[in-house]
């Protein structure tokens, strides 16, 4: 027997359960959402700070080029100088070489700053990417409409596009690194020998930290190709068993500030091309031929290590 009022009791009592669950997935969608659009506002920022350093880095440049020309002048006048053996020229050349030598100085470090913010601002892109791009992957795994997963895969093809322009614009690897040979000479002192260590030491140092960058490159770049994999795998999907062809249109790339410098026409821009198959196998044998070269340096360390031990117990090297 039914009490009156029962059934709409257990109605309320119902509602009453799964209202903080409804409450939770639109706070939990909301909160994506939230995400999304921080993470897209965040990559427009930086890419904005990015070509503003760029240019600053490529004016200041411009002016150090520009100033080494008027410096160069200079010279040729202190040496035309001399030869005339006007010594009223001659200090007078001299005091001009001064001058554009101080302000050569000057710009070059002007350059040096810029260098510096430039390659602050490219990781911070290179961070923006990287998290609209997991962005963009966790919205894609969860699109079931088929005209949803074309709109984000022509974004992830865009999101593409911006790597490749940062890239193909850097002086990025694969470019090995060169270190002179560094031997021990049998005129070489303890001193000498030991700051040949010293320098040999430090630079497997700079190989290792190289390492470290080329990982995180292969990294990224195999986190894009897993990405990009997936889009294709579903749009195979799609159209083998649903019989859907929804037209995504051309990858176009976002629209670039006009007065950003343009991509720079070098064999690193053509890397950047490459599918992402063949740039991973790239650095990844560019790291390998760095641990041969790391591994290179600690024998010869070690060789010479060894020679300051031996000539400290023959004859009490201090």
């Amino acid at each position: 027997m039914n009490l009156p009022g029962g059934s709409g009791r257990s109605r309320f009592l119902g509602a009453r359960v799964l209202l903080p669950i409804l409450l939770s997935v639109v706070g939990l969608a909301v909160a994506r959402a939230s995400a999304h659009g921080q993470a897209e506002e965040i990559l427009t920022q930086r890419q904005l700070e990015y070509d503003a350093a760029r240019r600053d880095h490529e004016s200041r440049l411009a002016a150090w080029n520009a100033q080494q020309q008027l410096f160069s002048s200079a010279l040729d006048g202190v040496n035309a100088a001399r030869r005339s053996g006007d010594g009223g020229r001659l200090e007078a050349a001299d005091r001009a070489a001064a001058v554009a030598a101080e302000e050569l100085a000057r710009l070059a470090s002007r350059m040096e700053d810029a260098e510096e913010t430039l390659v602050a601002r490219r990781a911070a892109l290179l961070e923006a990417l990287d998290l609209r791009r997991n962005a963009l992957s966790d919205q894609f795994a969860r699109a079931r409409a088929p005209a949803d997963q074309a709109r984000l895969s022509v974004l992830i093809q865009n999101l593409d596009g911006q790597y490749r322009d940062l890239e193909s614009g850097d002086a990025l690897r694969p470019t090995l690194v060169y270190w002179p040979s560094v031997d021990a000479n049998p005129r070489d002192g303890p001193e000498d020998l030991r700051a040949k260590v010293g320098l040999l030491e430090r630079r497997v140092e700079e190989a290792e930290q190289e390492i470290m960058r080329v990982d995180q490159d292969i990294a990224r770049l195999q986190a894009r190709l897993a990405l990009r994999r997936r889009v294709d795998d579903s749009r195979a999907s799609r159209d083998r068993f649903d019989g859907a062809n929804v037209p995504v249109g051309p990858a176009s790339r976002p629209d670039r500030d006009p007065e950003a410098p343009p991509a720079a026409d070098t064999a690193q821009a053509a890397f950047a091309e490459r599918p992402l198959e063949q740039q991973i196998q790239q650095l990844q044998a560019y790291r390998s031929t760095l641990e041969q070269m790391q591994e290179q340096l600690r024998t010869r360390a070690r060789s010479i290590q060894d020679r300051i031990s031996r000539a400290g117990v023959a004859g009490g090297v201090g």
